[in-house]
């Protein structure tokens, strides 16, 4: 009946719904990011009397098995509105499509839904893959273009009510790319769009052939009856973008109430709209409710500020300012000159410009100043202009960068360096004896560039080669063995490639080796990077070879000046926020919050260089800087809405808390102004809460310095409520994340770590180390953080999105690009980094009881620990395992004070999209762990309310640190934003009600044996708090009672396993070992037992005589998360025998969290030589082939991974022919047999092997493939000439080849066509393979 008087309504106009209209909203996407934009829409129904349902999933629905679970409430639907892209659901869920759709009852449809579904061809659902766009909404997908649409009325559509109240007078502007369509004649077409393609002419995908042109218009939309009589309205419109704007808005409301038989809103209805800016491929903001919960009751929460529009218009741009942009597209670079050759000793006359590049050494010096005051001192009245553009850990060929950041020659041209010292060889020194030829080739090549640069303009530079300094032996590390014989080779090919090149030597390893070997203090902090002492003989050394002399004593107020003017240079060299800057995220703020602060650092620096001539002179200078000639920056640009300040009291008020809970306030601002913007929280030994505060976040401008603090809370009389406060540390920079050990604080200060330390003992910190540098300053929200100990007693970071990562060690230098994470040895010095992999807001971190690990992206990061890949490549993203952003802390239920219910559990805080603390139970699954929500601790309706981290404190309560301010949001906001609240921050403490608080174990002063005694506490943080108090004992005698403990088990207890492997955990703690408790734990009957310690053997292996033998027992175990285990550790242990193990984990059943740590594995660097290139390996292990071949399916391979502005030049070309060719899995054959190209034109082949074999493409002279092809087995047979795995003939038929490609990569190959017509074989010269491997290029 009531579709009958639906069908009457449609007919008549008028609706028949006696209760409200209910909307259901399908998201089946994370494209365009609806998880955003379509929840925003569903307000806008809600305030026009509609209910709305939103089905949506926790995960990415493209991926997610589990499908969009909630799909039941189509049975209650009066309309249907679907965002979907490229599903597989259950067929029970695709039943409640098909049953919608077949009722007749009206669909609405954005964008990505005419490809809403992707069934295999087998599935009996492959006919909705066009069946859904073609008989549903009236098109299915054929291709789309590239850039913005321009939208305009359709003929005849002028008067359609859908277009009520909308300015269609002018063509107007949409987001997003053209959809092309193919529309039934008996289609309404409302809106048609103009867009742009790049490729054209016949183009082929997987929707078949198109006819494309470089500028082509078609519908994009329309209404409808489709195949079962539902009304239609269908768009290819819905990028975010457009949901910034009203008019979009309103028509898609429109359109709802059209399909739905509504009238449309009347036209003075305003609508809100969803903040600008948001990229299509945005990652949908995890779900705020669980997956069917409808959107009855929103729960109060206000929308968010970033998503109201203020009117405020942005000031006009200054064009001025463009000159301070130093972006690599734009900044100019040096034209060429005659060379000049450098002759020592160094002349250095007046105005002269000097540039430091290179690597660490001359890194750090800046932070010293030695050498560079006594130039100053030595040359007073040259006025020396001095710029230090080096970069940590960077080597020739190997320099990366944050996004469209300017070269090192682009930076030489504005500096117009004069003289030039270079300091290269450490970091390529590790390539040892082998690296030679290539490092003196590289070299020489380097240098005869520099050489013939007029970087100033007029002339050649001077250049001065500097050496590599010694290594010495410190405690933890013998670098001086380690690495001096491979040292001493390079700096020597240095002093040769000096003299072939005509350029300045200076010899500082050998002077330095000599120093280190005498009695007295170590020069160096961790045998490779000097201390001040150090500092201080290398530049003596430097100056006497630079300049045939001793250099002079500088002032320490010259020297001041120097560290501080280099402090001003290194802000606007390499700014925080880079990615703002110089990257994609520029283009909102980046004018405003950077072009005039870069300008006005400039004048900084002048001002102090100025002053260092003074002081050079000696002048008397003022005391405090003079810098009255700075200008003030513009006012910066406030178009989005922020959300309510509140005070801490109305703030508890907005809170919805469980009622087995209370809530209090532990500190605030009002008591503690210090504690403004709190970031982490930690616990001492002592029970004080540490916290970490930033004012300066997010970014330090031009007359201001980084005042952050670490500042210590106590509750002294135990009420719940801090009544002291001590500032520990203060000057420090956006510490992000900090953790206690080695008697003081680690903390992050972007792109350094640093170590403080109270050394006289009056509870303030007095000394300050910079212990790591060198990592990304693209995004100061995305750098160092999570600082947390390791169960076995590494310190554990990360950091995340678009940051380029590179930091010297002495054990050879450590890079990683765009997320991932880091392990800290501080006793070895050693870091280590693994589990790379692109991730936004990846922040909180945990361990479960058995020590696995626990973050946000991804959840289970346990299956993340296998080694990085070589750089700069990373491993695949977690396809259909939880990952996701908008959380932070995250702490285990494990205090019986808490329910019982909740035991092992774990809490944790989130602060997007909605503001909670919320609970989830932690799941054993077939092949992993996950988590499942529960519901919420506390619910904010108030979203100034930011938890950023979350704590167990000693006595059981949970701590919540909150960021509380009114602006949330990095790129969404100006960093200069004055509306960023700087002075608020509260703690807000949890209980359960009617909880006895716990009474903590004593840790000060307790003796070995106690501390231990509390390793056998179920919680935790006690556990934790106790092994980092064992660290700071004398390891023997710690080791000693550590046996006796263990000794002394019991083996009757019920957690007798778990014991144990808190003692293997602590012994490694002290750099102990105790092989033969681990063997019994690996022979244990527990497999939690068997999972911890098999990820133990990674670092034990070489101890056990049947270590191979125990990883493959491993790889071979029943339970699949051993067997992740193991085949994580092989990627640490990187021997063939753990190939063998690694080949052994693919005879079982494998998937989710079991075959990522496969896949990452066999990734790993350690371990990809092993079988890429072993044709025999992957021929002859069926299970091993099936399983590459499996995750080849899925993969994005990448053909340009280091893209070069050369490289940029030739594709520039604008008659530049593109070919693709693939390879066609386990055939030998290459895809694509004949291509066409001009005589003489640039061709761009991109080589694509999905293949599990290596495999290549060599170009040959006509009527040459099978006698290269010959020639290349032939090499298979000499070793030497096999050696290298590459097997290209070395033959003047040979014109053009790949590099030998591994399993699962790709290349570019360029190259200009002969200029001769004919025909020109290409063949894959693995031996064996040119036999049937081959095709031919036409050149016409």
């Amino acid at each position: 009946m009531k579709m009958i008087l639906m069908a009457l309504a449609l007919t008549l106009g008028f609706s028949v719904f006696a209760a409200k209209p209910h909307a259901v909203l399908v998201i089946g996407t994370t494209h365009y990011n609806p998880g955003a934009t379509i929840p925003a829409l569903a307000r806008e129904l809600r305030g026009c009397g509609f209910k709305t349902t939103l089905i949506r999933s926790e995960e990415n629905p493209e991926k997610n098995p589990k499908g969009l679970p909630g799909l039941e409430a189509l049975a209650t639907a009066d309309v249907a509105v679907f965002y979907m892209r490229f599903l597989t659901l259950p067929s029970e869920q695709m039943k409640h499509i098909e049953d919608y759709l077949k009722s007749g009852k009206p669909v609405v449809g954005f964008r990505t839904s005419t490809h809403g579904f992707a069934y295999p061809k087998k599935d009996a659902l492959y006919k909705w893959n066009h069946g859904f766009g073609s008989d549903a909404l009236g098109t299915k997908y054929f291709i789309h273009g590239k850039g913005p649409t321009q939208v305009k009325l359709a003929e005849g559509a002028e008067d359609h009510e859908i277009l009520k109240g909308i300015d269609l007078s002018k063509p107007m502007e949409a987001p997003g790319t053209l959809y092309l369509a193919d529309l039934p004649k008996d289609a309404k077409v409302l809106l048609t769009g103009t867009g742009n393609f790049t490729r054209t002419g016949k183009i082929t995908n997987g929707f078949g052939t198109h006819d494309i042109k470089p500028v082509m218009t078609d519908e994009v939309a329309w209404t409808w009856k489709n195949k079962w009589g539902g009304r239609v309205f269908a768009t290819s419109l819905g990028h975010p973008g457009s949901f910034a704007e009203e008019k979009f808005i309103r028509f898609y409301v429109n359109g709802i109430h059209w399909a739905a038989g509504l009238p449309v809103p009347k036209a003075d209805k305003k609508f809100e709209t969803v903040a600008a800016g948001m990229k299509g491929r945005a990652k949908r903001q995890n779900a705020t409710r669980s997956p069917n919960e409808k959107e009855k009751k929103p729960r109060g929460n206000p929308d968010d500020g970033r998503n109201r529009q203020t009117g405020k218009k942005a000031e006009p741009k200054d064009p001025q300012l463009a000159k301070y942009a130093i972006f690599e597209k734009t900044a100019p670079r040096p034209g060429t000159t005659t060379a000049v050759d450098t002759k020592l000793p160094l002349a250095l006359p007046k105005g002269t410009r000097i540039a430091f590049i290179g690597n660490t050494l001359l890194d750090r010096a800046q932070n010293f100043g030695h050498f560079e005051a006594a130039l100053q001192q030595a040359f007073p009245k040259s006025e020396l202009t001095v710029r230090n553009l080096t970069w940590a850990a960077d080597q020739l060929g190997t320099e990366p960068r944050p996004a469209n950041f300017a070269d090192v020659e682009q930076h030489l041209t504005i500096a117009q360096a004069d003289v030039i010292f270079a300091a290269y060889g450490f970091n390529e020194s590790f390539a040892g004896e082998s690296g030679l030829p290539e490092f003196r080739q590289k070299l020489s090549n380097y240098v005869a560039e520099l050489k013939r640069k007029a970087f100033n303009g007029k002339s050649a530079p001077q250049i001065v080669l500097v050496s590599p300094i010694a290594n010495e032996n410190v405690k933890g590390v013998a670098a001086a063995d380690r690495n001096n014989k491979n040292i001493a080779a390079y700096t020597k090919v240095m002093r040769e490639v000096a003299k072939e090149q005509r350029v300045g030597f200076a010899d500082v390893y050998s002077a330095t080796e000599s120093a280190m070997a005498s009695a007295g203090s170590d020069l160096t902090i961790n045998g490779c990077h000097l201390n001040d002492e150090g500092y201080q003989v290398f530049a003596r050394e430097l100056f006497k070879q630079t300049f045939g002399k001793t250099a002079p004593q500088a002032s320490q107020a010259l020297q001041a000046a120097v560290v501080e003017k280099n402090k001003q240079f290194f802000r606007r060299y390499r700014p925080v926020n880079t990615f703002y800057y110089t990257g994609g995220r520029n283009k909102s703020y980046g004018y405003l919050d950077f072009l005039p602060a870069m300008r006005n650092f400039d004048i900084m620096v002048q001002n102090r260089d100025r002053r260092i001539w003074d002081l050079a002179q000696g002048k008397k200078v003022s005391a405090k800087i003079d810098d009255s000639n700075v200008p003030p920056l513009p006012t910066t640009t406030a178009s989005r809405g922020a959300n309510k300040w509140m005070s801490p009291a109305d703030e508890l008020k907005a809170f919805k808390v469980d009622p087995r809970f209370e809530v209090n306030l532990f500190a605030s601002e009002e008591q503690f102004p210090e504690i403004a913007c709190p970031i982490q929280i930690r616990w001492d030994a002592r029970g004080r809460m540490w916290v970490s505060c930033s004012t300066t976040y997010p970014h330090v401008y031009p007359g201001n310095e980084p005042d952050d603090k670490l500042v210590i809370l106590e509750d002294t009389d135990g009420d719940g409520r801090a009544d002291k406060s001590t500032v520990f540390a203060d000057n420090l920079h956006i510490p992000l994340s900090f953790e206690f050990g080695d008697g003081g604080v680690y903390v992050s200060e972007e792109p350094h770590m640093t170590f403080i330390k109270d050394t006289d003992g009056d509870g303030k910190a007095d000394y300050r180390r910079q212990v790591l540098t060198g990592f990304g300053c693209e995004d100061s929200h995305h750098a160092l953080h999570d600082f947390v100990w390791s169960p076995d007693g590494d310190l554990i970071f990360r950091e995340s999105i678009f940051h380029h990562s590179q930091i010297e060690t002495p054990y050879g230098p450590v890079r990683q690009q765009n997320s991932g994470w880091f392990r800290f040895e501080p006793r070895l010095h050693r870091l280590t980094s693994f589990g790379t992999y692109h991730s936004t807001n990846p922040w909180g971190v945990t361990f479960d009881d058995w020590g696995q690990h626990v973050a946000s992206h991804p959840i289970y990061a346990q299956a993340f620990h296998a080694l990085d890949p070589v750089y700069p490549k990373q491993h695949p993203r977690p396809a259909g395992l939880r990952a996701y952003s908008g959380t932070c802390g995250q702490e285990f239920v494990d205090f019986a004070s808490w329910p019982k219910e909740m035991q092992g559990g774990y809490v944790k805080v989130r602060y997007k999209p909605t503001n909670r603390v919320e609970f989830h139970k932690w799941k054993k699954t077939e092949f992993g762990y996950d988590e499942e929500y529960v519901g919420d601790i506390i619910f904010s309706s108030n979203l100034s309310f930011i938890p950023v981290d979350l704590r167990y404190g000693p006595r059981g309560a949970m701590y919540v640190c909150d960021w509380y301010n009114p602006i949330k949001g990095h790129a969404q906001y100006s960093l200069r934003d004055e509306r960023r609240d700087r002075k608020s921050g509260r703690i807000w403490r949890i209980l359960p009600k009617g909880a006895k608080l716990a009474t903590p174990p004593k840790m000060v002063g307790e003796s070995t044996a106690k501390l231990l005694n509390i390793l056998k506490r179920p919680e935790y943080r006690y556990r934790y708090w106790a092994k980092r108090e064992l660290r700071e004992r004398d390891p023997q005698e710690v080791k000693v009672a550590l046996d006796k403990w263990v000794g002394a088990l019991n083996s009757n207890d019920a957690r007798h396993r778990h014991h144990q492997m808190e003692a293997v955990w602590m012994y490694r703690n002290i750099e102990s070992e105790n092989t033969r408790l681990l063997a019994e734990l690996l022979d244990c009957e527990k497999p939690e037992a068997r999972a911890a310690a098999t990820h133990q053997l990674r670092y034990w292996h070489a101890s056990f005589k049947d270590g191979d033998a125990r990883l493959r027992k491993a790889a071979n175990d029943k339970d699949p998360i051993v067997r992740m285990e193991a085949a994580i550790a092989t990627s640490y242990i990187g021997t063939p025998k753990a190939m063998d193990a690694l080949a052994d984990t693919t005879k079982h059943p494998h998937g989710g969290h079991l075959a990522y740590g496969m896949r990452t594995a066999l990734g790993a660097s350690t371990m990809l030589p092993h079988w890429q290139f072993n044709h025999h390996l992957t021929m002859h292990n069926a299970p091993l082939r099936k399983f590459i071949s499996e995750f080849a399916k899925n993969a994005k391979i990448a053909t340009d991974v280091n893209y070069s502005a050369k490289d940029a030049q030739f594709d520039s070309q604008k008659n530049l022919k593109v070919v693709r060719i693939t390879t066609i899995k386990e055939r030998m054959l290459y895809d694509v047999t004949r291509f066409e190209v001009k005589a003489g034109q640039p061709v761009k082949l991109e080589f694509i092997n999905p293949d599990a074999t290596p495999h290549n493409l060599v170009i040959v002279k006509p009527g040459s493939g099978d006698e290269v092809g010959l020639a290349a087995t032939r090499m298979a047979a000499d070793p030497e000439l096999a050696k290298s795995g590459q097997y290209i003939p070395k033959s003047d038929k040979v014109l053009f080849h790949t590099k030998m490609v591994p399993p699962i990569a790709g290349e570019t190959l360029r190259f200009m066509a002969p200029t001769k017509p004919g025909q020109y074989p290409y063949v894959c010269t693995f031996p064996g393979h040119w036999t049937i491997m081959k095709g031919v290029m036409v050149v016409k």
